[in-house]
């Protein structure tokens, strides 16, 4: 192993040889028990009795791609044990976010016994009482933190529980589907086959939720990578044909910023539907036609998204500069349905928490994504009074209020802002400073071996110097594209959006530091490294973390 390797490793808490072995085991090794979990005992037995009785059980789920791909994933599974299944994901606009009384009502007025729960009910307490009171068996399989109170379904199985003694609790709702899908093989005595033939779906939406890629999740995530390349199911392939994209080469930045987006198009600016027929579809002829139908929406998306970020840029720049230790912001012109991802551009920006909110018919909608170590869910509680609904966990909130109260809410945002950290956007944090000499193809393969990369576990950036060799050039008049040397080895640099900086580095005659991921460039069916530059200077500004 590279020298350069063990400093990484170590400077994120793998630095024994017991923690590499661990680190580099099969991801196999890497799977809990799943009755480790709460209530898990209670949820597979009715389930199991379900599947005995072919009692129809209802699967409710969000309409994000964690709680898409949650419903499809636990629909699958008892399909294929010969269960009676329905399926449901809430309209964000005209139902609204979370598990209420009224998905229940309607599930025992059609005479479903048994409701399951994925990626919300554990702060839904009118709908665990109208369950209770109408005689349908409730399961909850959640993620999302707990108030001090729990409401009180049959089963509430959610890592998160005060009284959990689960050792890796940052699981996505798909992950916490998938225990269950895994105790219930168990209990049913199968192979576990079933389960398996599903990881697909839990490396989708767990990449998707941004948790943290280590532990648990990190092992979920590499089985589910590896079958999608070694075949992916009709769905996926479908979404990748539409990206262009080779099922060899997914990884888990395939997933977050080509297989999500497509997925998320549906129930950001539509129907969640057309997204979750898709993902519980096997016929590749539909498959394409509702890929397409995604394709579109995700088009719209993005000219949405833009518009939302380039308004709130402009606003922060002119209300505050690149000072604020906080953003919060609300506007009637902003399509609710592209708020978080716009607060995470933001985020990127400006390296503060950021809170985006719609304004429609005297209701406000809001999305929120922390920065640096932020707890944003534990931060904004106190805040939270007055508020119609509120809830996500630590790294992404959703809230909604009526419009008469938004002025006092922002408020008492800002009024508490002080107490928040510095914000982390200023200046890189890398892993390890490296000689050119060191990044070569061994350095990339281990790398490669580190994947997935994401939230808590993010793709090794190093700091390299040296001189330009050659002449900087620019590419579709936004990219630079420029090759250093230290004299000794030179490689090849692309820096995404800074060609307006070429001339100010073609004109330096010193040595610049260049903040760098490593990566493959494939053109015509070549692969070459390449240096992906995220910042550039004439000074050395780079942090080690």
């Amino acid at each position: 192993m590279p020298a350069l390797v063990r400093k990484i490793l170590a400077a994120r808490g793998v630095g024994s040889s017991e923690q590499i072995d661990r680190h580099f085991a099969s991801p196999e090794s890497g799977i809990l028990d799943p009755f480790l979990l709460p209530d898990m005992e209670a949820a597979v037995s009715r389930l199991t009795a379900a599947l005995a009785a072919r009692e129809t059980v209802l699967i409710f789920g969000d309409y994000d791609v964690d709680g898409m791909t949650s419903v499809a994933w636990l629909a699958r599974f008892l399909r294929s044990r010969g269960g009676e299944v329905a399926v449901r994901v809430p309209h964000r606009i005209s139902d609204g976010y979370g598990l209420s009384s009224r998905v229940i009502d309607r599930a025992a007025e059609a005479g479903a016994r048994v409701v399951v729960a994925v990626d919300c009910g554990t702060t839904a307490f009118e709908a665990c009482d109208m369950a209770a009171g109408r005689g349908v068996d409730l399961i909850i399989a959640d993620h999302h933190q707990p108030d001090h109170e729990l409401p009180r379904p049959l089963a509430l199985v959610n890592p998160w529980r005060r009284d959990s003694i689960y050792p890796s609790p940052d699981l996505a709702a798909v992950g916490v589907v998938t225990k269950l899908g895994q105790a219930l093989s168990a209990r049913l005595a199968l192979d576990g086959a079933d389960a398996r033939d599903l990881l697909d779906l839990t490396a989708v939406g767990t990449v998707a939720d941004s948790v943290s890629l280590t532990g648990e999740n990190r092992a979920l995530v590499r089985l589910g990578l590896e079958s999608i390349r070694r075949g992916p199911r009709p769905a996926i392939a479908a979404i990748l044909e539409t990206a262009g994209i080779e099922a060899s080469r997914v990884g888990a930045g395939e997933i977050a910023f080509q297989i999500a987006p497509r997925l998320n198009a549906a129930g950001r600016l539509a129907s969640p539907e057309t997204a979750l027929d898709l993902l519980l579809c096997d016929d590749p002829q539909r498959c394409r036609a509702r890929a397409a139908e995604l394709e579109k929406l995700n088009l719209e998306r993005r000219a949405l998204l833009d518009r939302v970020v380039r308004d709130a840029e402009e606003r922060v720049l002119n209300e505050s500069g690149s000072g604020a230790s906080l953003i919060a912001l609300a506007s009637a012109e902003w399509h609710p349905g592209v708020l978080g991802i716009a607060a995470s551009r933001l985020v990127e920006r400006f390296g503060v928490p950021t809170i985006l909110m719609s304004v429609d018919g005297g209701i406000v909608r809001g999305s929120g994504r922390t920065a640096g170590e932020i707890d944003l869910l534990e931060w904004l509680r106190p805040s939270a009074d007055g508020l119609r609904s509120f809830g996500g966990h630590r790294a992404a909130i959703g809230l909604s209020m009526k419009e008469e109260v938004l002025s006092e809410f922002i408020r008492r945002l800002n009024e508490r802002a002080d107490r928040l950290p510095p914000p982390v956007g200023k200046g890189l944090t890398i892993d390890a400073r490296a000689e050119l000499s060191e990044i070569d193809e061994d350095l990339l393969r281990w790398f490669d071996r580190l994947e997935p990369f994401g939230a808590g576990n993010e793709e090794p950036l190093l700091a390299v110097k040296g001189r330009l060799a050659g002449y900087p050039r620019v590419l579709k008049q936004k990219h630079l594209k420029f090759d250093i040397t230290d004299g000794v080895a030179r490689r090849e640099c692309i820096a995404f959006q800074m060609g307006e900086r070429a001339r100010s580095i073609e004109a330096y005659d010193g040595e610049i530091h260049v903040a760098v991921r490593v990566t493959r460039n494939s053109f015509r069916g070549e692969d070459r490294l390449q240096l992906q530059v995220k910042d550039l200077s004439i000074d050395d500004p780079f942090r080690i973390a």
